[in-house]
């Protein structure tokens, strides 16, 4: 399935930049300036032990924090926090930690 603003994004911008992320909770740091680029129809896992702040990425990907710096792109133009959730829900997946596979 294709986005619509694909079409109206720069030529050769990516589907999602994050461009140096950090987000903190008081004294601990769950993201530091975190960047990675993803390319229209590229799939991303996103791995790491406990705590490592993979949760706290994707929730601000999604809306649900505000990165303390940095910035995100989808087709070359910024996110704004107030749209984010609604217009990435369209084109992201969220797949939580499994902890028991079922046969299907």
């Amino acid at each position: 399935m294709s986005d619509p603003r694909a079409a109206t994004a720069p030529v050769g911008a990516p589907a999602l930049r994050l461009l140096g992320i950090s987000k903190r909770f008081g004294e601990v740091r769950a993201n530091t300036d975190i960047s990675l680029t993803l390319a229209q129809g590229e799939i991303l896992g996103l791995l790491g032990e406990n705590g490592a702040g993979k949760t706290t990425l994707i929730s601000i990907l999604f809306g649900h924090y505000v990165a303390d710096t940095g910035q995100i792109e989808v087709f070359g133009k910024p996110l704004s926090r107030a749209r984010s959730a609604r217009r990435l829900r369209r084109a992201l997946a969220w797949c939580t930690s499994i902890s028991r596979w079922q046969p299907t």
